[in-house]
């Protein structure tokens, strides 16, 4: 089987990569600015995301079973600062990628987001209607409608939430983000009252290879990690993981924002049927500690850092 992959450069999209080949399918990895590598039985070839045209032809040279797209913006932060790029990445690249997958009838996996609910209620199911509160979620929102309008018949739908792992750059996954903070003198304020259920990119990469092989599921999924932890809770423990002294975080309560609704409060999701009808179990948050390292760039302020003192954080940053 072959699959065509978008975004292989990314956190998702690497792991993603590496678990194709163990699967034993025939890969090509696709990337816009990072050139990747996985080796025998793949290939790597820059696109631009951007070129439908240029889309289309990559589509019809590589003839794929399987269109993968973990490509776009997610940090909503890069998305207010380029709307109309992220309007391009998120919305219109799988719209073009999901039209080409009813032309061609290949089946079409793409990744969407557990932010296009509002976190009022918790433990969503695929079925209840999204309510977005942030322009990252209304595209995703948009582009999960166009998916399943255009390729209704090829289309799985993955929606996931905060993904752990070590990215090929070492700065995309949850540690890596605060490993930068805190080497940049940051102290991490985190919410105790804002609830995720962080998942692994690896656990991610198999249920994506997963659904490459039932063209019969389609629709929306969900998928995420075993334990709904506040994102205090999330700090904490890769904090303690790595042996990095407690004033790095400081806990913060959504009831104090401005506008406390302005942020979802539970994001947590039911993840029927993969863990039911396909018997997978997600796995826990401290399983995924385990696979996580230090990112090459801040081995050396961990280093000096881990089992620090009680001292300012401009001393242990210094």
């Amino acid at each position: 089987m072959k699959i065509l992959l978008l975004g292989a450069s990314g956190l998702v999209g690497s792991a993603t990569a590496k678990a194709a080949l163990r699967s034993d399918f025939s890969l090509t990895a696709a990337y816009n600015r990072w050139p990747v590598d996985y080796g025998e039985k793949s290939r790597s070839v820059r696109a631009n995301l951007e070129d439908s045209a240029a889309i289309s032809r990559l589509v019809e040279d590589t003839a794929p079973d399987v269109i993968i797209n973990a490509a776009g913006i997610s940090q909503g932060s890069q998305v207010l600062a380029n709307p109309q790029l992220a309007q391009r990445l998120n919305v219109d690249l799988p719209r073009h990628l999901a039209s080409l997958a009813r032309l061609h009838d290949l089946r079409f996996l793409h990744l969407s987001t557990d932010m296009v609910f509002d976190g009022r209620k918790g433990a969503y199911q695929s079925t209840d209607a999204p309510h977005s509160l942030s322009l990252y979620a209304e595209q995703k929102v948009e582009a999960e409608d166009v998916v399943l309008q255009e390729a209704p018949d090829q289309s799985a739908i993955l929606r996931i939430t905060l993904v752990n792992g070590n990215s090929p750059r070492g700065d995309r996954s949850v540690h890596e983000c605060l490993f930068k903070a805190w080497m940049s003198g940051q102290i991490t304020r985190l919410f105790v009252d804002e609830f995720r259920q962080p998942v692994s990119a690896n656990s991610v990469a198999e249920i994506l290879c997963r659904l490459a092989k039932k063209p019969e599921a389609t629709g929306l999924f969900h998928w995420a990690g075993a334990d709904t932890l506040s994102r205090y809770e999330i700090g904490e423990k890769i904090r303690k993981k790595f042996s990095l002294p407690s004033y790095l975080i400081e806990k913060i309560s959504i009831k104090n924002l401005p506008n406390p609704r302005s942020r979802p409060a539970d994001l947590s999701m039911n993840l029927q049927p993969l863990d039911t009808d396909w018997q997978l179990q997600p796995e826990t948050f401290d399983h995924q500690l385990e696979e996580l390292t230090v990112p090459p760039q801040y081995c050396e302020w961990h280093r000096k850092n881990s089992e620090a003192g009680p001292q300012k954080l401009s001393e242990a940053v210094s």
